[in-house]
This record gives structure tokens, sequence and C-alpha cells, in this order.
């Protein structure tokens, strides 16, 4: 038989909480299907979460290297972080930008929102531009263009920053590369996270 579209929605008889984490939620959800069978479907709950594209003044794209234990391999992402309780996106991506790479934006543009793995996850991410960049890194100092910072540390034609996050959990590098490398880096498959192939092939168009 045949069913239209309109009429695939799953409808929840009952759920489950069986694990909540300081961060996730997993819920194990019985659930009737169109066909009137009913079956179950597990879901990873997550508060959501912001990606920032920064771009230089010279189309450069600010990165971050760090290992991720999940998959036990270091990856190439924009910054990116968790949106706190009732925080705004915006605000969000504000913080973490400066969390993560110590730089603050003057110009910010809203890109598009992603569920990057609706088949078991509801996280939302939203996923920002950022332009007119300042340099942060100095304490005390008023910022400068990223553009026309020289104090970078120069590895493998890359500009690499080490940065320690606020968070005593989390260290990565700060990348700088062009923005042509990385949607090279993409098209090769050397940067395969999720967000950062989205923001980063929007920003490239």
């Amino acid at each position: 038989m045949k069913i239209k579209e309109s009429n695939f929605e799953e409808k929840l008889i009952k759920s489950e909480e069986v694990f909540k984490g300081k961060l996730l939620k997993l819920t194990v959800n019985e659930v009737k299907l169109p066909n009137k069978n009913i079956t179950e479907r597990e879901v990873v709950s997550h508060p959501g979460a912001v990606a920032i594209v920064p771009i230089t003044s010279k189309d450069e794209v600010v990165m971050v290297r760090q290992y991720r234990f999940a998959i036990k391999r270091h990856t190439l992402e924009l910054p990116a972080g968790t949106l706190k309780k009732a925080e705004k996106p915006i605000g969000c991506a504000k913080r973490e930008l400066e969390e993560e790479i110590k730089m603050r934006a003057r110009k910010w543009e809203k890109l598009i929102t992603i569920y990057p793995s609706p088949g078991y996850c509801n996280e939302k991410i939203h996923i920002f531009l950022a332009r007119e960049l300042e340099d942060l890194s100095k304490k005390g100092d008023k910022g400068k263009n990223v553009g026309d910072v020289q104090e970078n540390i120069k590895s493998l034609g890359k500009s690499q920053t080490k940065v320690k996050k606020s968070e005593k959990d989390e260290f990565i590098n700060k990348i700088i590369i062009s923005l042509k490398e990385a949607k090279d880096k993409i098209l090769s498959g050397e940067i395969t996270d999720s967000k950062t192939i989205v923001g980063i092939m929007i920003v490239s168009e």
C-alpha cells in the first residue's frame, strides 16, 4: 500500500529516559509507524550549538585543530561551542569566538541552521559568518586586524598558534589558512566535520 508522504509522521506512545549526562540525554521511545506497526527510536537530546566561519581581510579562515576522543583522531574544524541555557545563538557565537581563538568580529551574518545527525539526535547547529576580526590574544590589547598579525608560528605553510581554552578539558591549536585551501581540504577528504564543511562551502560560493 502506497502511503502519502504527508502521513509519514511517527506517533509517540511512550518515552523512557535511560541516561542523563552533563550535556546529553538518551531516551528510548516507543512509536507507532504509518503502517500501524510499533517500533523503538533511540534519541540523543542536545542543547544545540553554534559554529563560526571567521574570515580575515586576506580571505583566510581561522580554524581550530583539536583531538576528538569519540573518533580517536585530531580534526580541523571551525570554532564552535554549545549553547548555554537560555543563551541566544549569536551571543554564544561571539563568546565562543573569543574563548576558542581569542578574536572578536565587528560584522556578523547568520548563514544557516543545520541538523547534523537527525536520524538519532536533535542537535541543531547555527552557523555564522564573522568578518572584520580583531586579535585579542594580547592581554589588554584593543585588537588588531588578523590580516596584519605576524606573531603566529609558521608551520607547514599554515599560521598556527597554540591556544588553551578557558575550559579545563579543552585544548586547541588555532590554524589560519586560505579559504581556497580549506575548500581543497574538504574535497580531498582531510576535513570531515559536517558543520565545517557546510560553513566553508557556503562562504566559498
